[in-house]
């Protein structure tokens, strides 16, 4: 929250008031895409990464990588969303939050 710019002065100080970070507060509790997925529109990016085995090797590369970029992906209102297994012991999380099965079943058929 803030002004999104400021000016630096004549006298050597910034216009406006400095920003703040406010943490946004995700619903996981939700029974669809569409209300998961509204509570991002125009405010975060998503990346949704989606594998059917957690043993996948690129799945392994590209969660380290995430891991690593943890704090940038922050910086720039990106939201990973992981899409783990396959049904019935699917898992669909948002950092140590878990989704709904339903939810992630509308995701993957949206995906595909």
């Amino acid at each position: 929250r803030g002004a999104p710019t400021r000016v630096c002065q004549f006298s050597r100080s910034w216009s406006g008031s400095p920003p703040v970070c406010v943490m946004v507060e995700i619903n996981t509790d939700v029974n669809t895409a569409a209300a998961l997925l509204d509570q991002f529109y125009e405010k975060r990016r998503l990346l949704i990464v989606s594998t059917p085995d957690n043993a996948d090797q690129y799945y392994k590369l590209q969660n380290i990588m995430l891991q690593r970029a943890g704090c940038g992906l922050d910086l720039r209102q990106v939201t990973v969303i992981e899409l783990l297994g396959l049904p019935p012991r699917e898992v669909g999380r948002i950092k140590d939050r878990r989704l709904n099965s339903e939810a992630i079943e509308q995701l993957r058929q949206a995906l595909r």
